[in-house]
């Protein structure tokens, strides 16, 4: 034997001694473990992360305190993931290191570490409550959310710690209130902070929650509350109370944010009553004394006296313009129905309606007098808590396929993400030639500590054909369609019924680019449609779009110049959650939202007035702002004055 072999020998022995000292020290010293990687721009300034959550990219992403750090994902989602951005740096007085057997108080509870086992899991007891939590990974207990974001493992468990982020776990109510959040119970209202008892109506009233699929309608009663889910026509519903995306209706400013959009006379409140006996009405006590004319009803509302008119503007409303009405109907001669009804629409983003706002902000529409509410309370929990993952649809050149007999820069259509099922097998990237073959790489094998790739031909797709190859998510079809011009790739949902198509051209029997053109977006190489029917070519917009299973098109007319489409795909189909919620009554405790979704909250004579001093103008329900006339009455400032820049002329 030469004396190169010897050294190459020698080399691979001192390798594999390495490779076995790391991985002893590895359950010996700091234990690493990793958890499932959320998706390539994950954090934002609308979703920011806290400590040890990627990918981010830039400090504004990362909650307060954090900095986003640069190539340091294989210590959180493993080394495939090891140029991943992740949120870390100091966390102040949220960050405890904790030696085995130590605690510390937060919020009043006691935080014990009690075990951490060999693989780097730990048990912790909060106020005696045994807990355990992965390597990496957070648990929500006693309100408290704990992060494990270091562990150490002593086989005596002596010199055993951990280093724990420990955050107050807050929450929107139903009524989209802060609470504070609890793994049993849920959202819990906060005591003492001027809003109603959130998921807890402590002034009587009836509640219930539903969650409903974006782009579906609203609907249910509840003590005399009941919304009419009208008629969805294309993408508007024309009447009826639905939650729609920028692309399930027709307003874009929604971006990937939902909307709760109401038509005319969609929310109604109402009973039918027999003359003079005493009934609840939106949460107050009331009696109808008689009828006049054969059309309007006498009724005495919480110990006041008040016409009631078909069609005519409600207790407290402006005559003109009202957002309430009244909803009468003289049954016979003792009996009448008396209610209410909306005569605003929610259709646009300018109208100010309930709508989300990332993670953060929620909204609802009140009844008056505080008789109900329906609210939008955001996302499903399991979007909240897993986010959207990374995937790319995209013009590539130079596709190395060498492991499967062709060359190393072959031009493709590539389909990248986490998880893609291929043939039962769980797959990252699809590569797809212009003459219809498709490849796809089984994953990564860890063969004698050497980490392998493998690609593999699946099939090819004939001229004319659009076949499934794979399944993204649970409910994605990713399916091709050859054309002698092109490969289209779609995302079909049969769940939502809604499909997302990228258009790539085809240039001498080769991929060659998305759209017709290379470098160049245009509006049809990116096309969505529902029910069959074509929609919108988003190819050009330049805004974040969402559709109704989810998926997030991050602004398609800048990636499109790069020939690309990238995507934000959920584990599953998202819902919105509503919140509805009837007879709480005691208006003067209740908080409420004016047009310009500034805080307000009603006075006594049940009008929505602004709250002071943050940083919005007094107004009313209507975005009329308000003023004192000179009489000491309540008034709204002429069109165009306003009062928080001094005096205005008030009518």
């Amino acid at each position: 034997m030469d004396n190169k072999s010897k050294s190459i020998i020698v080399f691979v022995i001192l390798a594999a001694f390495v490779l076995f000292v790391g991985s002893i020290s590895s359950l010996t010293g700091r234990a690493v473990a990793s958890k499932s990687f959320p998706g390539w721009g994950y954090c934002n300034s609308d979703n920011q992360c806290g400590y040890g959550n990627g990918d981010c990219d830039r400090d504004s992403d990362c909650k307060s305190g954090l900095k986003c750090v640069k190539d340091v994902g294989a210590n959180y989602y493993g080394n495939r993931f090891r140029t991943v951005d992740v949120c870390e740096g100091d966390v102040n007085t949220n960050d405890y290191f904790l030696n085995f057997g130590d605690s510390v108080i937060v919020d009043g509870k006691t935080v014990k570490l009690v075990n951490v086992n060999p693989v780097g899991d730990i048990t912790v007891e909060v106020n005696g409550l045994s807990i355990s939590i992965e390597a990496k990974h957070s648990e929500l207990v006693e309100g408290l959310n704990i992060f494990a974001r270091e562990t150490f493992y002593d086989s005596n468990n002596i010199n055993s710690a951990a280093t724990l982020i420990i955050e107050i776990a807050y929450c929107p109510t139903n009524l989209g209130c802060p609470g504070r959040l609890y793994s049993i119970g849920g959202c819990r209202d906060l005591i003492d902070d001027g809003c109603p008892a959130g998921q807890t109506i402590s002034n009587g009233g009836s509640t219930f929650g539903l969650e409903v699929p974006l782009g579906g309608v609203v609907s249910g009663s509840i003590d005399g509350l009941s919304i009419n889910p009208g008629n969805l026509l294309g993408r508007v519903s024309e009447i009826g109370v639905s939650v729609q995306t920028s692309l399930t209706s027709a307003e874009d400013d929604y971006q990937k944010d939902i909307a709760l959009e109401v038509g005319r006379d969609a929310i109604k409140y109402g009973k039918t009553i027999n003359l003079n006996n005493n009934f609840d009405f939106l949460g107050k006590q009331a009696i109808v004394s008689g009828v006049v004319d054969g059309r309007d009803v006498l009724i005495e509302l919480d110990g006041q006296h008040y016409v009631a008119r078909d069609e005519e503007a409600f207790i407290g409303e402006s005559r003109t313009d009202p957002d309430w009405i009244w909803d009468v109907q003289v049954l016979d001669s003792s009996i009448v129905y008396i209610g209410i009804e909306n005569d605003f629409v929610y259709n646009d983003y300018s109208d100010g309606g309930p709508m989300t706002d990332g993670f953060k902000k929620v909204g609802c529409i009140f009844l008056p007098m505080n008789g109900g509410s329906i609210c939008l309370n955001g996302f499903d929990d399991k979007t909240v808590s897993e986010g959207w993952f990374a995937y790319t649809m995209k013009y590539e050149p130079d596709a190395d396929l060498s492991y499967a007999g062709l060359s190393t820069s072959e031009r493709t259509v590539l389909v990248g993400g986490n998880d893609i099922l291929i043939n039962g097998e769980i797959s990252e990237m699809v590569w797809i030639k212009g003459n219809g073959e498709v490849y796809y790489l089984d994953g990564y094998r860890i063969i004698n500590s050497k980490i392998n790739k493998k690609v593999k031909f699946l099939r090819k797709i004939l001229e004319g054909n659009s076949e499934k190859i794979g399944e993204i998510g649970s409910g994605l079809d990713l399916t091709v369609t050859k054309t002698s011009r092109s490969l289209i790739v779609n995302l079909n949902s049969v769940s939502s019924k809604d499909t997302l198509s990228a258009e790539f051209g085809i240039a001498g029997g080769e991929a060659n680019s998305l759209g017709s053109i290379q470098g160049l977006e245009e509006a049809t190489e990116l096309t969505y449609g529902i029910h069959g029917n074509l929609l919108s070519n988003i190819g050009t917009k330049d805004e974040d779009h969402l559709t109704a299973y989810g998926v997030r098109i991050e602004n398609p007319k800048s990636n499109g110049a790069n020939d690309m489409v990238s995507l934000g795909i959920p584990s599953q189909q998202i819902k919105a959650k509503v919140g509805i919620t009837a007879g709480i009554g005691s208006p003067s405790d209740i908080f409420c939202t004016t047009i310009q979704r500034c805080s307000g909250k009603y006075d006594a004579n049940n009008v929505c007035v602004d709250i002071p001093d943050d940083g919005c103008p007094a107004t009313d329900t209507m975005g009329n702002i308000l003023c004192k006339k000179l009489n000491g009455d309540q008034g709204v400032c002429a069109s165009g004055q306003d009062s928080s820049l001094g005096s205005c002329i008030c009518v």
